[in-house]
């Protein structure tokens, strides 16, 4: 079963060692820097049995009956708090780590609570959506 990937620009706050200038008696210390990197996650998938639990919170994540009531099912209520679990669950699960982001970026992701809320904003809208449709076609 071959797993599919998606990259997403995300920036996050990153400790970032700041060497100081002793002679000036500024001591080294680590410093809050904002830093964009692009992640690749795996994609979504429908038989991958890893993902499963996944595919529930996804499901879960949008109010069906809420939506039947608003005109033309225009509108999409999210659950927020499975929408938050579900956010954090699909980075530490479908996030790949590598070179270019590495394992304490994804920690410091993880940690940036700003970055994850705008990150599972964006995936409810841009991945999540989608894959809940095709869940439900059949």
């Amino acid at each position: 079963m071959e797993n599919t990937t998606f990259t997403h620009e995300v920036k996050f706050l990153s400790q970032v060692p700041n060497e100081g200038d002793p002679g000036k008696g500024i001591m080294p210390f680590v410093e809050e820097k904002a830093i964009t990197k692009t992640a690749t996650f795996k994609e979504l998938s429908r038989t991958d049995p890893t993902q499963i639990e996944m595919c529930w919170m996804i499901s879960d994540v949008f109010d069906l009956d809420k939506s039947k009531k608003k005109k033309a099912g225009l509108v999409v209520p999210v659950d927020r708090e499975i929408a938050i679990e579900l956010a954090k669950k699909f980075v530490a699960e479908m996030l790949i780590t590598d070179d270019s982001f590495t394992l304490q970026d994804k920690k410091e992701l993880e940690c940036d609570n700003g970055a994850m809320i705008k990150l599972g904003r964006w995936l409810c809208n841009n991945k999540f959506l989608s894959f809940f449709l095709i869940l439900m076609s059949d």
